[in-house]
């Protein structure tokens, strides 16, 4: 039987990312993301679906003989240390709402050129030499979504720093929104918020009943 409860709960973090990418695309000027960034982000919007998958097939029994019910702030900060090691030593990428890869392209060209930067361009491809940097730029995702891409594992950390400081201040608003992809998102966001409401409504007393002996003293 499906529990609606446990659903109910796993899809709100999901249907709050997919509001985030709504209201992302709502604004007028760019919005400028680290790969690490925004890797974090999409794990945390999983982490309801992860908690009724993954992490409840492989649930440690003993545990929770032992912590009671508090064992999942345990399991939910593993998760959170997971996804962040993984996201420190995922490859250097910069991620651009907002822009396409052209626009994003003449974006970076404008900000060496003001800091007085040699560069060296192949197509997509961008080398630095001053900054250790060489990397392509991307289209990322739907809509007006650009990616600065590392290529190689040679890459200076500083170097990647001071381009996403750069591309930050070098991004101008657009004349342009995108309403319509903004309104999608947000409107599939809502759909999600209120698919969970309503089957939290449907078993409200249990989920009373669940709340209280977690949080009943000992």
């Amino acid at each position: 039987m499906l529990d609606l409860i446990r659903l109910s709960v796993a899809i709100l973090p999901l249907a709050a990312y997919f509001q985030v990418l709504g209201l992302i695309r709502l604004r007028s000027r760019p919005t400028l993301l680290s790969g690490a960034t925004d890797f974090f982000l999409l794990a945390m919007a999983m982490m309801g679906l992860i908690a009724i998958g993954p992490i409840e097939l492989f649930f440690p029994r003993a545990a929770y003989a032992i912590l009671g019910p508090w064992v999942w702030g345990v399991l939910f900060a593993l998760y959170f240390f997971v996804i962040m090691l993984i996201a420190l030593n995922s490859k250097f990428k910069l991620i651009v709402y907002g822009q396409d890869s052209e626009q994003l392209k003449k974006t970076i060209q404008d900000a060496l050129s003001l800091e007085q930067m040699e560069a060296s361009w192949g197509k997509d491809i961008l080398e630095v030499p001053s900054l250790g940097l060489r990397a392509s730029i991307e289209k990322a995702g739907g809509g007006k979504t650009a990616s600065l891409e590392a290529i190689g594992r040679s890459q200076n950390p500083m170097g990647w720093y001071t381009m996403e400081k750069l591309i930050a201040n070098n991004l101008k608003p657009n004349t342009t929104t995108q309403t319509a992809e903004a309104f999608r998102w947000i409107a599939l966001s809502l759909l999600l918020f209120g698919s969970s409401s309503a089957m939290i409504a449907q078993d409200l007393p249990r989920l009373k009943k669940e709340l209280a002996i977690l949080f009943e003293p000992d």
